[in-house]
């Protein structure tokens, strides 16, 4: 289908998604279909003013303020209820809980940014890598002076120690 033939469409938000990116591409760069979509939208909406319906009954407001005024009485007024004892210990526990969620989060943020400094480290391509004797260890120093140590074939720690 040509891409001018869906201006009117356009115009009407009637294009599907994949017509409409493919039209609003073609319509960055052609003049012809921006000056035919400004014709199409002054047309819609001269076309939106110039609607005039029927008049409604010059009674209809008076009827339907009566209506309005006749069911006033039957609105049940709020009555104040007793929820503060109820909701006092539901609001401290989610304040507790909302800080620990936000200290857990921030823990984990701090964790995030460990890591990603020693993923950028390591995956320097200038980075200097210094092994040592029997290969148990590799030091990663990259170009801006990170460091990450990348130890292999660790023993575990004697008890009581980390």
């Amino acid at each position: 289908m040509d891409l001018h033939e869906l201006t009117a469409g356009y115009a009407l938000d009637a294009l599907d998604e994949d017509e409409c990116e493919r039209y609003e591409a073609h319509l960055a760069s052609c003049e012809r279909c921006q000056e035919e979509l400004q014709g199409f939208w002054q047309v819609s909406a001269s076309l939106a003013r110039a609607v005039d319906g029927p008049q409604p009954p010059a009674a209809l407001r008076d009827r339907i303020l009566e209506q309005a005024r006749s069911e006033r009485p039957n609105v049940v007024p709020l009555r104040r209820r007793f929820t503060v004892p109820v909701l006092l210990p539901a609001t401290a526990v989610a304040a507790a809980a909302a800080i620990v969620i936000g200290i857990w989060a921030a823990g984990l943020s701090n964790q995030l940014d460990d890591a990603r400094d020693e993923l950028a480290v390591l995956g320097d391509p200038n980075a200097q890598v210094f092994e040592t004797a029997k290969g148990e260890a590799n030091l990663v120093v990259a170009a801006n002076g990170k460091a990450a140590l990348v130890v292999g074939r660790l023993a575990p720690a004697p008890e009581g120690k980390d």
